[in-house]
């Protein structure tokens, strides 16, 4: 049975009055007793994920885990919220609004993406991995790149920071979106970014000693989604990897002892652009520009061929005997 989210019950002690303060978030405040949770979708280290109702449509809550979360945290989970509320683009998880009653139960709502993560739909299609490169996912690698360029291209630049296949979300269409912003940060010329975060198969070697590192470590992220489109595994196909410490992961891939894997059918251009994406100098990667351009130059190749292929099996399957001239 659908349920409210948060209860109308009396803030304690001001803890709503810093919220109320912020213009900003009050002005995409939504009326909690509209959103009614159906269910539990995940949780994660920070936050759990519901399905939810608003307005008669789906949408997703995600709130913090932890009830008693620190000042900070809840800081940082207002901060991406506001930065969520800011973004539009299609190829962008869709910001609808944010619900409180008290501090402590902040939770932002987005749209609700049918398909789940990418992930998952890897997880669940791995015999489709030796179907090759459907324009299928031709089109989600081209989604995921123009979110980058959007994201890229903001002022100042954004850096995702955590961009794997479980951040990226689809619909029913199979149309995908970037989701999960909670390590997204401005890029700021005046001042060095060195923290680790980030999922370790995913993360690019810049990240880990304390190096500077740039909106190229997205790329790097990207490149190693491709091998996952491609193979429908996880990243390097190690079983034990992800269990590892994250400078033994990088250390692993920086020395060559593991690679990323590719099926014999995937093709070139795209085991060669993934290459170029996790190309261990940042300089030698291409950026978000050059690979939209790539992947919008490979979707329509396919779509040719796709068409040609229709006009053939079309032609095909008239009467025996009949011949098709073009005069």
């Amino acid at each position: 049975m659908a349920k409210g989210l948060v209860t109308n019950e009396p803030t304690a002690s001001g803890e709503e009055s810093v919220l109320w303060q912020d213009e900003d978030l009050s002005r995409h405040r939504l009326d909690a007793s509209m959103v009614q949770v159906e269910r539990l979708l995940g949780t994660g280290m920070y936050g759990e994920v519901f399905l939810a109702t608003y307005q008669q449509q789906r949408v997703v809550v995600k709130r913090l885990k932890d009830r008693n979360s620190s000042r900070q945290q809840i800081q940082q989970f207002v901060n991406e919220i506001k930065m969520m509320a800011n973004f539009r683009f299609p190829k962008i998880v869709r910001f609808i609004g944010v619900v409180w009653t008290k501090e402590s139960d902040v939770a932002v709502v987005t749209e609700y993406m049918a398909g789940g993560d990418l992930r998952a739909y890897l997880d669940s299609t791995k015999r489709r991995a030796r179907d090759g490169w459907t324009m299928e996912k031709y089109r989600i690698a081209l989604d995921i790149a123009e979110a980058l360029v959007y994201l890229h291209s903001l002022d100042p630049p954004m850096i995702h920071r955590d961009l794997k296949s479980c951040n990226v979300l689809l619909d029913g269409e199979m149309n995908a979106v970037l989701s999960d912003f909670g390590t997204t940060r401005e890029v700021d010329d005046s001042s060095t970014m060195t923290a680790e975060v980030g999922t370790a198969l995913w993360m690019a070697p810049e990240f880990f000693g304390g190096r500077r590192y740039d909106q190229s470590a997205d790329i790097y992220s990207l490149g190693v989604i491709l091998s996952e489109l491609d193979t429908h595994e996880r990243p390097f196909r190690t079983d034990d990897l992800e269990s590892l410490d994250p400078v033994h992961v990088i250390g692993s891939v920086i020395s060559g002892s593991v690679q990323l894997c590719f099926l014999p059918s995937c093709p070139e251009n795209i085991r060669a652009l993934s290459i170029r994406c996790t190309a261990l100098d940042p300089a030698d990667r291409p950026t978000t520009l050059e690979i939209a351009y790539e992947q919008r130059r490979l979707l329509r190749v396919e779509v040719q061929i796709s068409r040609s292929l229709s006009r053939l099996s079309q032609g095909s399957s008239g009467p025996r005997g009949s011949v098709y001239l073009s005069h």
